[in-house]
């Protein structure tokens, strides 16, 4: 599928850019040819909070409430993010072919994306 993007509105890196006016999402594969992806609401609100934030840790604390909001800290939080998270790596990886993926655990406290 071709999507006609605005460049200057996407926010990502050589792996993903997402133009969030458009509500589109390109994965790039090993060889940077861009993949469009269909994510569910709640891995869209996830890449979003990630990307806005590179290479910077966000807590599983400040992902919940980015994401689900206060209601849900209380409720299950971690195991929340780690769920929706795991689907995410394994999208990326299966759909660009890399052996790794982007989002990074930071081990007690939350998730970073990796700027490649």
């Amino acid at each position: 599928m071709t999507t006609t993007v605005s460049k200057s509105k996407g926010i990502g890196d050589k792996t993903c850019t997402m133009y969030l006016s458009e509500h589109v999402c390109i994965l790039y594969d090993k060889l940077n040819r861009p993949i469009e992806v269909q994510l569910t609401a709640t891995e869209w609100k996830i890449m979003e909070v990630l990307l806005k934030n590179m290479n910077h840790v966000v807590s599983y604390t400040q992902l919940t409430l980015m994401v689900w909001g206060p209601d849900y800290l209380e409720v299950s939080g971690r195991p929340l993010a780690h769920w929706h998270v795991k689907n995410l790596r394994d999208l990326i990886m299966h759909r660009t072919g890399r052996s790794e993926s982007p989002i990074q655990t930071v081990r007690g406290f939350g998730y970073k994306w990796k700027v490649r």
